[in-house]
């Protein structure tokens, strides 16, 4: 099939009439449609698999749906193509059912296929049974898998070597099952193949027992045949000739009983050759079906064995670090206490050294004054006749026993400082021994982290083998590397770290976008929001919005942001719930690249979306994930604890979010927890396995 030229009216994004002239592009075949994201290039398979199949490209679409909703209420909503199929040129033209101004009912969806011959075709159930059998020879899902190959795939299929095609292909088409009924064919046509030469060597030897005396003719071709090989023995010349000399026998004697039983043997032989051989093809092949599921199922069953007695294995080690780490968090609470004592002995140093100060000026005052009292002593002792001096003696003397008494309180302070000093000894000796206790507590719980994410990794490993398997892949076919796209996400985020210039030019554009990620500095907090799924238009954004601005009045130090897509459909129910005045921790952005994205989802604490790809890039920066759906097309990141889903429930939204921010163990439980899309190594061991 060859499209010559379509044309789409409403249909997607493009609110008015769009015509692709594809014979402009010339004859090579080959065409390369490219656009930003949500620029319409699905939009196009959109637009020929509902004309021809009125169906669009994925579960989600349909005729109803895809209606633009940029279009006016009096356009009609309609796709014509005219294409090439078999050397013959169609054309056909299709309109979903829709309400346009004016009408008070919806106009039935119409079909309307012109054939090469100008009969023109109207029925919906003759149009698509003349699709499928005579038109394009194939149904919608087998034209999609054709047509629509997954984007990896098929990078993967461009740049793979010429004896790498095959492999791909096979992957690709599921073509697997017909190898193995091939390989079964071949083996039962060598059985078969086997079963005619024994017939042939049973024919020869019957042909041996011919005698023919009379006709030289006759002998010289029955010798022929008796000198031939059985593997270049012709059966049917064989038994013709072998006819021959019996009638004519019977027609030169008119005895022929021994003849003609020697020839009913010989055909009876060959008869029973043919049968025997099918026979032996059917149990043959029987039993190599049979063997061939009963070698698969023991080799499930020794996987499983060989899994579950790894786990038994395991299972102490895994009860041990359980107690290991219960332990450590019981220990938490002596570590803040421990952080308290710290702060008293700080402030008890900061008083012992008021007091050392104290203690060593009173110990220079006593210096002094028993200086003083010596040298008084001494005058007095000089002046005793001397009256005024005597009595300026004994007031000295008085001075000096006051004097005396407030250095014996000194002394005593001075005593107390001692103590305190060794009591401040033995709390540094304390502290230094809870933080050496500490440290190697946290070294344990480090290496117990890593230790249970490596068995997260093994165990999801063995879960995607064991899903393989399943399928019917072999064993020695299967490589479990995780996916390339966290490889490309860690090599994104380390050369924005390494390269200072490059930040600060993603700090601008965030910025001139309508975000400052400098308000981060002050130990603020992030939820990086987006939404654009079509399923969740209408009250479901409204629900998610109402729960979104509650948060923003409940968490005022924390700060949304919330990229919006250019769909209306979107940023109508923001309008409505949020007003023209904003909270002022509430940002409505434009949509973002991809590096200032991840630059802010790497900035992030937790991501609140209704998107795919987020649901396994988030994890792998550490990021847990709410998804605002029902249902999610990665339940493996569910089930691995990244990932939650809300739903459009508001209720749900804000206990989750609110949870995340208020709950330190459970925001680590999820921002910890094992990515299952990857590590990071994804491209190292591809190129281990193939080096």
């Amino acid at each position: 099939m060859r499209p010559i030229r379509l044309t789409m009216s409403a249909f997607g994004p493009y609110a008015g009439r769009q015509t692709l002239d594809l014979t402009q592009l010339g004859e090579t075949g080959l065409y390369a449609i490219t656009g930003e994201t949500g620029a319409g290039k699905t939009t196009i398979f959109d637009a020929i698999m509902y004309a021809l199949y009125d169906t669009g490209s994925g579960r989600d679409r349909n005729g109803r749906n895809l209606r633009s909703d940029y279009a006016d209420e009096q356009t009609e909503t309609y796709v014509e193509m005219v294409f090439r199929s078999a050397g013959k040129e169609y054309s056909i033209r299709r309109s979903p059912a829709q309400r346009l101004r004016g009408n008070k009912t919806d106009t039935p969806a119409k079909v309307t296929l012109k054939m090469p011959d100008g009969k023109v075709v109207t029925r919906a159930g003759e149009v698509a049974a003349m699709m499928e059998k005579d038109v394009i020879g194939v149904n919608a899902e087998q034209f999609s898998q054709i047509v629509m190959i997954a984007q990896g795939e098929f990078r993967k299929l461009i740049q793979a070597k010429t004896s790498d095609r095959k492999e791909i292909l096979r992957q690709i088409f599921k073509t697997a099952p017909y190898e193995r009924l091939t390989a079964l064919l071949g083996e039962a046509c060598k059985a078969k193949f086997e079963a005619y030469n024994d017939a042939r060597k049973e024919i020869l030897i019957a042909m041996k027992n011919l005698r023919t005396e009379e006709d030289a003719a006759w002998a010289e071709q029955l010798e022929s045949i008796q000198n031939t090989k059985a593997e270049d023995l012709h059966i049917e010349a064989a038994l013709e000739l072998a006819d021959r000399i019996i009638t004519d026998d019977e027609e030169r004697y008119g005895t022929a009983v021994q003849r003609e039983k020697a020839g009913e043997e010989a055909r009876n032989g060959a008869q029973r050759a043919y049968e025997r051989a099918d026979e032996i093809q059917k149990k043959r092949v029987e039993l190599q079906t049979r063997s061939a599921y009963a070698m698969e199922l023991e080799q499930k069953k020794a996987w499983q064995i060989r899994l579950k007695e790894q786990a038994e294995a395991r299972q102490p080690e895994l009860e041990r670090l359980k107690t290991e780490i219960a332990l450590i968090h019981s220990r938490m609470d002596e570590y803040h206490r421990l952080d308290e004592l710290e702060s008293r002995r700080k402030a008890a140093e900061t008083e012992a050294g008021q007091a050392s100060e104290a203690a060593r000026q009173a110990e220079d005052a006593l210096t002094r004054i028993e200086q003083e009292k010596q040298t008084l002593t001494q005058e007095a002792e000089s002046l005793k006749d001397a009256g005024e001096r005597q009595h300026a003696a004994e007031l000295t003397l008085q001075n000096l026993q006051e004097e005396g008494k407030r250095l014996g309180m000194l002394s005593a302070r001075v005593a107390q400082q001692r103590e305190a000093d060794a009591a401040l000894k033995r709390a540094a000796d304390a502290r230094r021994e809870a933080e050496s206790c500490e440290q190697a507590a946290r070294e344990k719980l480090d290496a117990l982290r890593k230790e249970l994410e490596a068995l997260g990794n093994v165990e999801l490993a063995v879960t995607q083998k064991q899903n393989l398997l399943n399928e019917g892949i072999e064993e020695k076919q299967i490589l479990v590397t995780g996916n390339t796209v966290i490889d490309a996400l860690y090599a994104v985020v380390r050369k924005i770290k390494d390269d200072p210039a490059l930040e600060t030019t993603l700090n601008n554009s965030l910025k001139s976008s309508g975000y400052d990620v400098d308000r981060l500095n002050n130990a603020r907090r992030l939820v990086l929001i987006t939404g654009h799924r079509r399923e969740n238009f209408g009250e479901g954004f409204i629900n998610m919005c109402t729960g979104i601005k509650t948060l923003t009045e409940k968490y005022p130090d924390v700060d949304f942001v919330y990229p919006m897509h250019l769909n209306p459909n979107v940023r109508k129910p923001i309008h409505e719930v949020f007003g023209e005045k904003q909270q002022k921790n509430m940002f409505f952005i434009e949509p973002l690249e991809y590096l200032p994205f991840v630059y802010l989802m790497e900035k992030s604490t937790l991501v609140l979306t209704d998107s795919g790809g987020i649901q396994e890039e988030a994890p792998g920066l550490g990021k847990p994930v709410l998804v605002m759906r029902d249902t999610t097309e990665r339940p493996e990141a569910v089930d691995a604890g990244t990932v939650k889903l809300v739903g459009t429930d508001r209720n749900k939204i804000i206990s989750e979010v609110s949870r995340l921010l208020n709950d330190k163990a459970y925001y680590e439980k999820m921002s910890k927890a094992t990515n299952p899309y990857g590590d990071g190594m994804a491209c190292e061991r591809i190129v281990n396995h193939l080096s």
